[in-house]
């Protein structure tokens, strides 16, 4: 991006809104929130016209929030998800990996019994609009099966990650993560510690490469 518009041809001011949502998009990448909130904020999403980069907005903004631990603004954020986009746009994948930080946030806060609530009919409507292995419904999936181990429904939390880790170990940090952490806690719990660590090595691995 700083090559392209310091070259001799640099992107048309039109460009310029699209520009600083795909550089709030490699910040969120490097952990960087305070530059996701320097770079997008709420009101741009009145400026949007594209339905898709609107639902961008929403999923960077919205994973920021969570990050920073600025959860009342996420769940604020998602009303207007539910508020402000087309009816046609609420199950679109990009839009369900927006909502999806709801669940991050009710996970990160410690709310499990929320976590659960929201996670199960998540994934279901992913995987109804889009099917099992899509990005939303493995994104959801990940969160879903975390909240699934801590109340201790172990057999639900396998079957949620189950045919998805091989796309999971692929995804973004976050869901990636914490599928790793709750197949590897699975495997120590119904198996051996010993199988865990294994699979960890393997993952870290995988992650390295």
């Amino acid at each position: 991006l700083d090559q392209l518009q310091s070259g001799q041809h640099p992107l048309p001011p039109e460009f310029a809104l699209q520009e600083r949502h795909l550089r709030a998009s490699i910040a969120l990448q490097r952990d960087d929130t305070e530059a996701v909130f320097e770079l997008i904020a709420p009101s741009d999403f009145e400026l949007l016209a594209d339905g898709f980069v609107r639902q961008v907005h929403l999923a960077v903004l919205g994973f920021a929030y969570c990050a920073a631990g600025r959860y009342p603004q996420a769940r604020a954020l998602h009303g207007r998800i539910v508020a402000d986009l087309a009816h046609a746009e609420l199950d679109a994948d990009m839009t369900l990996i927006a909502e999806s930080n709801l669940l991050l946030g009710h996970l990160l806060e410690g709310d499990n019994r929320e976590a659960l609530r929201t996670g199960n009919a998540l994934v279901a409507r992913a995987e109804a609009a889009h099917g099992r292995r899509s990005v939303s419904a493995i994104n959801s999936a990940a969160y879903l099966a975390d909240a699934l181990y801590e109340a201790d429904r172990l057999g639900e939390a396998q079957e949620v990650l189950s045919h998805r880790l091989d796309l999971l170990r692929l995804t973004s940090p976050e869901p990636m993560v914490r599928a790793v952490i709750v197949h590897a806690r699975l495997l120590a719990t119904q198996r051996s510690h010993e199988e865990a660590l294994r699979a960890l090595v393997r993952d870290e691995a995988r992650c390295r490469q």
